[in-house]
């Protein structure tokens, strides 16, 4: 209990003294607002500051903040580990309007949180996955970075034209260090002093316990940081793939279904999630829908669906998505040849107007090819042959007559009055 009174003094002194700097230095006076590097600069010229930091009585008096015991610790931060479940799923993998994605971080709407102050641009990498065929770039501006420290508001770029943001605990001047400069400033934006108003992904930054506030717990962690180099908090849960599964049974030794297929998603409980979604694309294209448990999704008409499936979690950030193309063929209705051979006749009859001799083919066999017309198509004079009723088929399925159509010549007639005549021609 003393320790904590301590502690509450000192966390007092240090905004007093946050607000001494702030209005009394000349400096501060000339700063930009918006130039947060420029505000660092500025505070670490005052070694009061640091002096009260590195006093000996301040580590004493703050051996008790936190009491979470540490099952790891990565980069100087205590993490309590969070066993999860792992399920067998469908091929989980990182979706091109992903790109990257995290265990150890917080991914969501193209921002990277709760980076670990002091991770190397190595380290980092090998705590993300990027999506299949991409690589991606490290930009602090405009400058590429390859080695160093990764820092709050960096870029990350892909090759397929995706970007994010980096946002480091405790690091708000960019430069991947949470110490007594970041200290000084998110007092001063606590206490709203005027000039020292955070914004964007700083703001991000200096929630150091990830719960969407800026207040004194955030500064006692940070306090308990620099003194220490460590903290504790709880890692993220990153939510598991859920599964995708097939009702409609499978056709025989085929790699298609038949018809019309029945799709059931099946979420992955074994974190705290928020909703599980699902979109289709290939032959019919849906936008991601979020899915109730025990609903279900029917396909039909031949095509390839691709259904992809995700997991949110309870602060936004989803699952690597699990797939499943579906094939599906429709049932092929083929003639069936009778037991017994049936023989058939095709006729060519001449019709009202014709005048050849009527043409019959007989003993002809179920799909075989139509026999054609050989003779000569004659008829009445003032008539020409227009064709067959009905129009021939390929192949004889039935006893069949093809009658002859005939149409009516047309004739004009003209009555002309020569060279002597005075009448008009008449036609």
């Amino acid at each position: 209990m003393k320790n904590k009174m301590v502690l509450g003094i000192l966390i007092i002194i240090m905004i007093i003294s946050a607000i001494f700097m702030g209005v009394n230095s000349a400096e501060v006076n000339t700063i930009n607002k918006t130039n947060t590097v420029q505000k660092a600069n500025t505070i670490q010229t005052n070694n009061k500051l640091n002096e009260s930091i590195n006093n000996e009585t301040v580590k004493n008096s703050i051996n008790t903040v936190e009491t979470i015991k540490p099952v790891k610790e990565e980069n100087g931060a205590k993490v309590k580990e969070k066993s999860v479940a792992s399920v067998e799923t469908s091929e989980e993998y990182i979706t091109e309007d992903d790109l990257i994605y995290s265990s150890k971080y917080l991914v969501k709407e193209k921002v990277i949180y709760r980076i670990d102050p002091k991770t190397s641009i190595e380290k980092f990498k090998k705590n993300i996955e990027v999506a299949k065929g991409n690589e991606i770039k490290i930009y602090k501006g405009k400058k590429e970075v390859t080695s160093g420290y990764i820092g709050t508001g960096m870029t990350i770029k892909g090759e397929n034209g995706q970007e994010y943001t980096t946002s480091v605990i405790g690091d708000i001047t960019g430069d991947g260090i949470a110490n007594q400069v970041e200290l000084t400033i998110i007092i001063r934006h606590m206490i709203k002093l005027e000039g020292w108003e955070l914004e964007g992904i700083e703001v991000a930054a200096a929630d150091i316990t990830g719960d969407g506030k800026i207040n004194l717990l955030d500064i006692s962690k940070l306090i308990n940081y620099i003194v220490y180099g460590s903290w504790d908090y709880e890692e993220r849960e990153t939510p598991n793939a859920p599964q995708i599964k097939v009702i409609s049974e499978r056709e025989e030794n085929e790699e298609y279904y038949i018809d019309k297929v029945e799709i059931k998603i099946e979420e992955n409980k074994s974190t705290k999630n928020a909703k599980t979604t699902y979109k289709i694309t290939g032959s019919k294209e849906q936008e991601e829908t979020e899915i109730k448990e025990g609903e279900t999704i029917t396909l039909t008409g031949e095509g390839e669906y691709l259904i992809t499936a995700y997991t949110y979690g309870i602060e936004g950030n989803r699952s690597k998505g699990a797939n499943r193309l579906i094939k599906i063929k429709g049932k092929q209705i083929e003639p069936e040849e009778p037991e017994d051979p049936e023989k058939y006749t095709v006729t060519y009859n001449p019709g009202e107007q014709g005048l050849f001799a009527e043409q019959k083919t007989e003993n002809l066999s179920y799909g075989e090819k139509t026999p054609e017309f050989t003779g000569e198509k004659t008829g009445k004079e003032g008539y020409t042959f227009a064709g067959w009723e009905p129009e021939v088929a390929e192949t004889v399925t039935e006893n069949v007559v093809y009658t002859a159509k005939w149409s009516q010549n047309k004739y004009t007639v003209t009555y002309n009055p020569g060279e002597q005549g005075l009448f008009a021609e008449q036609k």
